[in-house]
């Protein structure tokens, strides 16, 4: 049903003292029928504005719960993940470990043989250090003797050491670093000094490399190169690149 409102309709287009929607110059003074609710329109549409604002935050909080929530459990399963990967010695993981060692021997004087059970090299340090996982040994104050016939051809030393195994051919190597000082006799029998910082030794292949600065010096020669290769068997020293310096010619 409608609803009926009584009043005086101008037929003019000017000011009208009824509501605007009486307002019409084709509509002459009598009843009106106006549709049910009319008045009601502009209530409905502010509670159904209301209504849809409540569904929105409802949903935005939903949202900003479910992140929340995802953040939360990614960091948690990271965590456990850490501390399972601690556990284990830290394997396959990019967190870095700190292990300790299980045991260390001061005083070292370690002597090793080759397949004929002559001696091959001899090396002695203040103190060596294990560490089970990954396997490697700390030196304190090493010192290489290599060995030629039982005699001393080439003496090694530094103030800390490393040795491990390489990981290819399996063959034990130490990594001298700190005052590497190398002293014997070239290919020509002259007595010759090396200095560097590091210098990586592999006893059983009699072969030292360094890709350091390194200055020799000996009977009439003082030289200054960038890298070096000793063959400790044949005593020849091999420089790399930046070679200064001078050589003296032994004359016979």
């Amino acid at each position: 049903m409608g609803e009926s409102v009584s009043g005086k309709v101008d037929d003019s287009v000017g000011d009208c003292e009824n509501p605007p929607f009486l307002c019409n110059s084709g509509v002459q003074s009598g009843l009106i029928a106006i549709p049910a609710g009319f008045g009601n329109g502009k209530q409905h549409a502010q509670s159904q504005n209301f209504s849809n604002r409540n569904r929105l935050r409802g949903l935005m909080a939903m949202r900003m719960h479910f992140v929340v929530s995802a953040v939360l459990a990614g960091l948690l399963v990271f965590l456990m993940n850490a501390m399972v990967q601690q556990d284990s010695g830290g394997a396959n993981t990019g967190i870095p470990t700190v292990q300790t060692f299980d045991y260390q021997m001061m005083n070292l004087d370690y002597m090793q043989y080759d397949a004929n059970g002559t001696p091959s090299y001899r090396l002695l340090a203040d103190s060596i250090t294990h560490f089970p996982a990954p396997e490697f040994n700390t030196l304190n104050k090493p010192r290489f003797e290599i060995l030629e016939d039982q005699d001393i051809v080439w003496t090694i030393s530094a103030n800390s050491g490393r040795t491990e195994d390489e990981l290819f051919s399996g063959e034990q190597r130490v990594d001298l670093e700190d005052s590497v000082v190398i002293h014997g006799l070239d290919s020509e029998g002259r007595e010759v000094n090396i200095y560097t910082s590091n210098l990586r030794v592999f006893p059983e292949s009699r072969s030292a490399i360094t890709d350091n600065n390194v200055r020799i010096t000996g009977e009439n020669s003082n030289l200054t190169a960038t890298g070096m290769t000793v063959d400790l068997r044949s005593s020849r020293i091999r420089l790399r690149t930046n070679v200064r310096g001078t050589y003296g010619i032994q004359e016979n």
